[in-house]
């Protein structure tokens, strides 16, 4: 699908949260591109972006050429008015969480065991959902 780029006009003062939230029509779209940070030890998102269309399975592209795709729409009206849209954004913002710190664990693990994934991989010692097909 081709999109095109909206430029919304947000009041002057009022943060781009608070204007989606009472202007019907605009969604939220979470881009899966998170990271740990080092400062406050906490998950942060790529910022949040506005459009006029759910672009969920979407992928952005950003100036430096780095690609994240959408994983999470849903009109800014319905996630401040109702629980349960607001209750889903957060239950995947924590899946991609989850995958972070999995992520995580396992680099952690390989290296303080010093683990050659290639040479396990030859070895066909690593069980690999992917190598079931």
């Amino acid at each position: 699908m081709a999109i095109t780029q909206t430029t919304f006009e947000i009041p002057e003062g009022e943060s781009p949260q608070s204007w989606a939230e009472k202007t019907p029509g605009v969604y939220m779209n979470m881009i899966g591109l998170a990271g740990k940070n080092p400062v406050d030890g906490k998950y942060h998102f790529a910022p949040i972006k506005y459009s006029d269309v759910n672009l969920e399975g979407e992928k952005i592209k950003y100036g430096n050429g780095t690609e994240a795709t959408v994983i999470y729409s849903c009109l800014a009206m319905e996630y401040k008015n109702k629980k349960e849209v607001y209750d889903q954004w957060w239950a995947k913002a924590n899946e991609a969480i989850k995958t972070l710190q999995e992520q995580e664990q396992i680099e952690n693990y390989v290296k303080q065991e010093n683990i050659d994934l290639k040479k396990l991989r030859q070895e066909g010692s690593l069980n690999e959902d992917n190598d079931a097909e």
